[in-house]
């Protein structure tokens, strides 16, 4: 007996499939075997009674050979809902000398199965048309019921005894398996949520260790350009000729954008991309106290850019460098009045314009110094994917670069 009511179910995979699938076998026994006991009791009965209580221990094993054929239960609960629906119809309004005590707890088990196993859409209908059935036995058929009705004997009651016990339990344990998977998915969803909150937890740690750390290679990087800022500062002030200081100025310069860079990282929470404005001043203030100014210089910058990540910044800044340092040099020789106004304005959704202009008068392109500061900007053009062109008119020389931003798309 326990064989029977325990069927095999390891060709189904989830937890749902399985419970969903011994219901319906389970049901289908008690079906099978209370219909079976009812056929007997009624044989002394109305003819059509015991044809139906048959009628519906066929339907009952029938489900049964579907289930161990085929597995297929959902299919079962669709044939138990509507086979069950139609007898429910005929008996309520078909048999008056009988007591339809039993009828509306069948009625009440279909319903409930038609819900939990083929979906709420089609045990909506199934409810609908119960309700339509409870209707019309209230309106046109109770009171033929009642004045019809016959004494039950004792195998009358013995039937109806079985009818509704049958019907009853089956009622319950249709409620009490829908219990188990409503707490079988709550102790799941509960158990994925410790589980991903102790995954997040791992995550984050791993996140805040690995910003400790790159924020810690930031700082050492920079302190390590510093070290050759300070090294290069030391080396020159050994120098004699202004040419090598020159140089070593403008080699100064270039390795200090890169440093200010990395000191941006490591301080600012987010280390993919750094504040574009608050850079670039940073920047012209650290290369107006190295620059050997004999007038004051006004810088005014001017952004619509918030941010600017790695790919794109290191090239900017190193162009934005050799504008400034090169004006500072050579084009404020005999300017009391200087300015240099830098614009960084978008354009598109992947470039942008800066616009670089000064009032000064630069020497001429074939000095050694300006000439390599004016190909090193045309290389980190290319680099930034983009174009430049130079203008000298009314006594102010302009550059105006349409660059890519790198980190926009990649």
């Amino acid at each position: 007996m326990l064989n029977i009511f325990s069927p095999n179910t390891d060709k189904l995979q989830s937890f749902y499939e399985k419970g969903k699938f011994t219901l319906a076998w389970r049901l289908c026994i008690i079906f099978c075997l209370a219909f079976i006991v009812l056929t007997l009791v009624s044989l002394n009965s109305i003819i059509e009674e015991t044809i139906t209580y048959a009628t519906c221990a066929l339907i009952a094993a029938s489900a049964i050979l579907i289930l161990h054929r085929t597995g297929r239960f959902k299919f079962v609960y669709f044939f138990l809902s509507i086979s069950g629906t139609l007898i429910a119809v005929y008996t309520a309004n078909s048999f008056n000398t009988i007591v339809h005590h039993g009828d509306f707890l069948w009625m009440i088990l279909i319903i409930t199965i038609s819900f939990f196993g083929i979906g709420k859409k089609y045990g909506m209908m199934v409810l609908l048309a119960h309700l339509l059935n409870i209707i019309y036995y209230t309106l046109y058929s109770v009171n033929d019921n009642i004045v019809s009705i016959l004494e039950l004997d004792f195998a009358g009651r013995i039937g109806l005894m079985v009818e509704m016990i049958a019907a009853t339990l089956s009622i319950s344990y249709v409620v009490i398996q829908f219990l188990n998977f409503h707490n079988f998915s709550f102790e799941n969803v509960s158990k994925s949520n410790k589980e991903l909150s102790e995954q997040n937890s791992v995550i984050q740690q791993q996140h805040n260790e690995k910003s400790v750390l790159i924020k810690e290679i930031h700082h050492r990087v920079k302190n390590n350009l510093q070290i050759i800022i300070s090294l290069l500062r030391l080396q020159k002030n050994e120098l004699k000729s202004d040419e090598s200081k020159l140089q070593f100025n403008e080699a100064i310069n270039r390795i200090m954008a890169m440093s200010l860079i990395h000191q941006k990282l490591y301080q600012d929470e987010t280390l993919a991309d750094i504040k574009l404005e608050t850079y670039l001043i940073d920047l012209k203030d650290e290369i107006l106290n190295l620059a050997s100014l004999t007038i004051p210089v006004e810088v005014q910058i001017n952004t619509k850019i918030e941010r600017v990540g790695l790919k794109t910044i290191v090239p900017l800044g190193l162009i934005v460098n050799e504008l400034l340092s090169n004006s500072l040099e050579h084009a404020f020789q005999s300017n009391s009045n200087a300015a240099i106004i830098i614009d960084v304005l978008p354009k598109g959704e992947d470039y942008f314009r800066l616009e670089y202009s000064d009032n000064g008068q630069w020497k001429n392109e074939n000095d050694e110094f300006v000439s390599f500061g004016l190909e090193l900007i045309e290389a980190l053009t290319l680099q930034l994917e983009g174009t430049v062109q130079r203008e000298s008119k009314n006594g102010k020389t302009t550059f105006s670069f349409l660059l890519k931003n790198l980190d926009i798309g990649r």
